[in-house]
């Protein structure tokens, strides 16, 4: 009757056992119930047991959900999202464990459960790290002339499919804000340029059916400006959202970002300051270094002396990265004129010349 194992909470299904067991009349007990069908909700199954003596049906499942937990198809289908994995995935693992799988339809009702409530809950979390960080900027003093908490940010973006520097046509993007204090996320938002109902539909000439359709990104519009817009959607929508202002602004070295923020101008009497990220930077001080050191330059550059600057790459990052390290506690407008004759004289000090070398060198 029941082909393949199933997935049983013990707990619930012993204590279901006992209440049938307690309303049988006195010359019954459970051992003389056979099982007559069974109705299968997903990963969950409605068992339903016959008495050979008095035929009195009882039914019992074999998980029981509360308050406090998820039932089993919820759990099974948010493991496998978290996973990165779907139905097919889903229905592989349980074949191995010889335990029948829920139908594709079952899986996508549960699998738009979880989204929902995961995006619920994203919501909040970003709402409550908004709420902190704003009490932390008003106690530190950081409010513009209006009255609204100003916020330093950490932003930047990435793309569904790697470019390796040459090809930039994903067809989905995402972008994500981060609290510098904090270190919690305050913003995220995607971007597709592709929906497979309605890309089915134009194919076959027909109406796309009413589905919730994620494509909000032009198939005309490049692929590399998906960040720009993303980042610059969360600074205008930042008042609204939180009621706080982004005012300073750590990223990567492109420049795209900070231009489509100074053209949409998101706050009225407030301006946004780009502060170049320190891991950007050096990645590429790093990258030209290792361009000099692969091109010959039609043969201009001896391969002696392109091996010899491969050889101290890392050493010229880690000066880089020391000089940076001890002008932390130096007045601002000081170090960033000390910090450019560092990383002006680095490949002086890593071949040997230190006439231009500080004393902390």
């Amino acid at each position: 009757m029941l082909e393949g194992r199933r997935i049983v909470d013990v707990h619930s299904f012993i204590a279901q056992i006992q209440k049938i067991d307690d309303h049988l009349p006195f010359h019954c007990s459970f051992k003389d119930m056979t099982v007559i069908k069974e109705c299968r909700k997903g990963l969950n199954s409605c068992i339903t047991l016959k008495c050979k003596m008095c035929n009195i049906e009882k039914s019992l499942w074999t998980n029981v959900s509360n308050e406090k937990t998820m039932d089993v198809n919820t759990s099974a289908v948010s493991g496998t999202m978290s996973t990165g994995g779907g139905h097919s995935q889903l229905e592989e693992v349980l074949s191995c464990l010889y335990i029948p799988c829920m139908s594709y339809n079952t899986f996508r009702k549960y699998h738009d459960r979880v989204a929902d409530a995961w995006k619920e809950t994203a919501e909040r979390s970003m709402e409550m790290a908004a709420e902190e960080k704003k009490h932390e900027a008003i106690k530190r003093g950081d409010v513009d002339a209006d009255g609204v908490p100003l916020l330093m940010v950490v932003a930047d973006g990435c793309w569904a499919k790697r470019s390796y520097r040459t090809n930039y046509n994903s067809l989905s993007g995402v972008a994500a804000i981060v609290g510098y204090h904090t270190k919690k996320v305050l913003y995220v938002g995607v971007k597709n340029k592709y929906c497979t109902i309605c890309v089915r539909a134009e194919r076959l000439g027909k109406q796309a059916r009413e589905h919730t359709c994620f494509k909000n990104w032009g198939t005309q519009q490049s692929s590399t400006s998906m960040e720009a817009a993303l980042i610059a959607e969360g600074f205008s929508s930042s008042e609204k959202m939180y009621g706080v202002r982004y005012n300073r602004l750590i990223a990567d070295g492109d420049s795209s970002v900070y231009k489509t923020l100074l053209d949409r101008r998101p706050y009225k009497n407030t301006s946004v300051l780009k502060i170049e990220c320190r891991n950007h930077l050096m990645r590429n001080y790093c990258n030209k270094i290792r361009e000099i050191a692969q091109t010959s330059n039609r043969g201009r550059n001896p391969i002696m002396l392109r091996k010899k600057i491969g050889d101290r790459l890392v050493r010229l990052r880690y000066a880089v990265t020391k000089a940076v390290i001890h002008k932390e506690n130096v007045d601002k407008l000081k170090s960033v004129e000390m910090l450019k004759e560092d990383i002006l004289n680095g490949p002086n000090h890593v071949f040997g010349d230190h006439s231009k070398c500080k004393d902390y060198f």
